[in-house]
């Protein structure tokens, strides 16, 4: 499972602002929880504000409008203020799918109703990166938890396949807390297996060279499974292309030397814009092991909006890995 919540902004409106109000302490106090378990993100569809204060709660009513009102109508502004901290602490991301997602394959991934009726658009994103659902429990509809569904995709051959899932809707306090034992041992073993990575590193990558963020990256990392079996595919094939590279069987580096090795993930450098603008160009430079600055323009887009930025040292054959993480700016 992803460090993602996925926001079920069908669950909104709330009849009216004494609804939203009623709900929002009980759904802040999710949000902290969740975040404390390594839920850091929450996605939300394109078309609603990106920072949340201009999400409409019920007809008139915002966040913002909550968060303006609210400290001349407590009488516990302690409590009020942790609101309003955990409010501010959470990061949100959007759209549901990126550039990446969508060439991974997202627009061939389609999430039905066991009733054969299409799934709405905060469950497909859902599914696809593998995280629960957050809802509002305005109406009865959005008080289950797990939604079955049905998931269609297109294979490599054009033939549709069709499975079925689950989704959990985090709608309560009581929803989360079931979660807790099994999130927390979740991430525990994620840190474990990023720092067994880095320990071994020099026997299972020898023609690698990790620098920059990649050591507290993966000591610290807190990603899904899944895009930690992709970390480590993609970096068996840089390794197998140093080794080749040093050795003389590859003569120089290009992205279809990494293909032809059997990398299955998209591999590029960066737009010239990007490599002009100093504080983007900044991101991805790190010192070499030599104290010289490389621009690590090289990356490998992975599942969830992560990257793997590395840098085909031409004068040594050598390549280094300084970044594994979220999409930089």
């Amino acid at each position: 499972m992803s460090a993602y919540l996925v926001f079920n902004h069908h669950s909104l409106p709330f009849t009216d602002r004494k609804q939203a109000k009623a709900a929002l302490p009980d759904f802040l106090r999710i949000c902290e929880k969740a975040i404390r378990l390594g839920k850091e993100t929450i996605l939300i569809d394109h078309g609603h504000d990106q920072h949340w204060f201009n999400l409409e709660l019920a007809p008139g009513y915002t966040w913002k409008d909550w968060h303006d009102q609210a400290p001349s109508e407590t009488q516990n502004p302690e409590r009020l203020y942790d609101q309003i901290r955990a409010f501010r602490s959470i990061a949100t991301r959007q759209p549901f799918f990126l550039e990446s997602d969508i060439a991974a394959g997202a627009d061939l991934y389609e999430v039905w109703h066991p009733d054969q009726t299409p799934a709405p658009a905060a469950f497909l994103a859902a599914c696809w990166h593998d995280a629960p659902l957050l809802s509002f429990a305005t109406q009865p509809q959005w008080q289950i938890s797990p939604f079955s569904v049905i998931v269609r995709t297109l294979d490599m051959q054009g033939n549709l396949q069709e499975t079925s899932s689950e989704i959990t809707n985090i709608h309560s306090l009581s929803i989360i807390e079931g979660l807790s034992a099994t999130w927390q041992a979740a991430r525990d073993e994620a840190f474990r297996k990023g720092r067994d990575l880095w320990q071994h590193r020099s026997q299972r990558y020898p023609n690698l060279i990790f620098c920059g963020k990649s050591e507290s990256q993966l000591c610290n990392w807190r990603q899904s499974e899944t895009t930690f079996e992709q970390v480590k595919q993609v970096l068996d094939i840089l390794d197998q292309f140093g080794r080749q590279w040093q050795t003389g069987l590859i003569a120089d580096y290009s992205h279809d030397a990494l293909r032809n090795l059997g990398l299955q993930h998209r591999v590029s450098g960066e737009s010239e814009s990007c490599a002009a603008n100093s504080k983007r160009r900044r991101e991805r430079t790190f010192y070499l092991p030599t104290g010289e600055k490389a621009y690590f323009e090289n990356h490998v887009k992975l599942s969830n909006g992560q990257r793997m930025h590395f840098f085909p040292d031409k004068k040594t054959c050598s390549v280094h890995v300084g970044y594994i993480g979220t999409h930089l700016r």
